[in-house]
């Protein structure tokens, strides 16, 4: 797997999950929902660690407090089935609940013993492998940690959270080794894509940032989004919360301003919310009101879903009202290609006619990394077909898995969604292209289809080195 785009940790679990032969849609998740449920008796533990010294008259039921600790992690849509089965977050999500579990212990304790200081490097390595989102998260909550048992023993200066906080930083980029030995060897790669991520734009887009607010909030849920807001931080007084939830927040709040910024980025630091809010929560009946009417709502979607037809029964509800449904592409066009393709005579002629490369596969191009993926993973095409990203515009795992010089002056077929035959002109001497208007249903999505041959080698070894050297978000 390619670092460019996040850190190896997914890549693990692939080569994991690989060996042990899980290779089923649903069942390949099975280490991320067990990472994800280890991280959620983290933030368990920490709820019912500070139960004890909470004054018995002002205590609720310690049961309910863990249920609704455990329900909070797995309704809320960004952090229950969205997170597991979508984004790419189980480790970062693991590490920053040991290491919130070890700070919550730390600040009770009142010092950091050197078991707790290699507990939170751990957690610190664990994120850097995972996500780049550990160094506002993880970095201030070691900050927020130093000053709040600054503040606590103020009476007495001590060296030894310092010394023992330095020791967790150097667990950390130890463990992180493969991750910045993979980008000493590829010109900082990975490390120059990331900062691109709204900070190489001259331009300020203030409904982008209104977009990213709004985003947020409704992948959270605008009831929960309050509740982790008044109780995580507006009720809190530990640093070590407050320094990393505000850190990524005015990041991204930032880079929104100059790029369109994903809303789930933001999810790791409402997740180090979830114990407190349920610690401080003065409304604990209305909190448990909430996830009672969220299960219901997820139950329901449940029971459509299962209902024979499944995500297909959308599709013929949406059609109702609008035959085109372009607007459920991402959702469902991708299982329906291999048909699709399948009733488009022209395409199919184009592939019968398509000769192989060195008598070995058929090559099939896209212009969009995520085209090449889907088309992998939804097996479209029979098994003697090779399917290439050709995007060399937009770095990405594909920029680094083929070298296109491999396939210099094979015939290849292209289908891009997209109007760049300038830009595949650098790559492919372009022979033939026509247009698909509109894909079955999706009415709204045209395919141009190009029929050519790849460039010598040196013009394609030339064109990829400068895309490997110079990365692009």
């Amino acid at each position: 797997m390619s670092y460019v785009d996040a850190p190896p940790f997914v890549a693990y679990l692939n080569i994991v999950q690989a060996k042990l032969g899980i290779f089923q849609p649903l069942i390949n998740r099975l280490l991320v929902v067990i990472l994800h449920l280890i991280a959620t008796i983290f933030l368990i533990l920490i709820v019912k660690n500070n139960h004890v010294i909470i004054p018995s008259n002002n205590r609720d039921n310690l049961s309910d407090k863990l249920l609704i600790t455990f329900l909070l992690a797995y309704i809320i849509p960004i952090f229950g089935l969205y997170g597991i089965f979508i984004l790419p977050d189980s480790g970062l999500i693991l590490g920053l609940s040991l290491m919130l579990w070890v700070s919550d212990h730390i600040l009770r304790e009142g010092y950091i013993s050197i078991k707790n200081s290699l507990l939170l490097g751990i957690g610190l390595g664990i994120g850097l492998l995972s996500k780049y989102h550990i160094l506002p998260l993880g970095g201030g909550m070691l900050l927020g940690l130093y000053l709040d048992l600054a503040y606590r023993n103020s009476n007495q200066y001590s060296l030894r959270p310092l010394a023992m906080l330095i020791i967790s930083v150097l667990l950390g980029l130890v463990i992180a080794a493969p991750l910045f030995i993979w980008n000493y060897t590829n010109h900082y790669a990975s490390f120059i894509f990331q900062l691109q991520h709204g900070f190489n734009s001259n331009s300020w887009q203030l409904m982008s940032m209104v977009g990213f607010i709004f985003g947020a909030i409704l992948y959270l849920t605008p009831w929960f989004a309050y509740m982790l807001f008044k109780y995580g931080v507006l009720k809190e007084r530990r640093y070590y919360i407050l320094i990393p939830v505000f850190c990524l927040c005015l990041i991204l709040l930032i880079s929104s301003l100059r790029k369109n910024i994903l809303p789930h980025w933001l999810s790791p630091a409402f997740w180090l919310l979830i114990p407190y809010t349920v610690i401080n929560s003065k409304s604990f009946a209305a909190l448990k009101s909430m996830c009672k009417y969220t299960c219901i709502i997820w139950l329901v979607l449940l029971c459509i879903l299962l209902i024979p037809g499944g995500l297909s029964n959308i599709k013929k509800v949406t059609k109702i009202f609008n035959p085109d449904t372009s607007g459920l592409a991402d959702l469902l066009l991708w299982q329906e290609l291999p048909q699709l393709f399948s009733r488009n005579m022209i395409l199919q002629n184009s592939l019968t006619t398509l000769p192989k490369c060195n008598t070995a596969y058929k090559l099939i191009g896209t212009t969009r990394w995520y085209w090449t993926a889907q088309l992998e993973y939804q097996k479209v095409f029979a098994a003697n077909y090779k399917i290439l990203n050709l995007d060399l515009q937009s770095s990405n795992f594909y920029t680094w898995r083929d070298n296109l010089a491999n396939f210099a002056n094979c015939p290849i077929l292209v289908i891009s969604d997209r109007n760049n035959l300038s830009e595949l002109s650098r790559l492919i001497n372009i022979h033939k292209s026509y247009k698909i208007q509109g894909i079955g249903d999706y009415k709204s999505i045209n395919l141009m289809v190009v029929e050519g041959i790849f460039k010598n080698t040196d013009m394609i070894t030339f064109l990829q080195q400068n895309s490997l050297k110079h990365p692009h978000y």
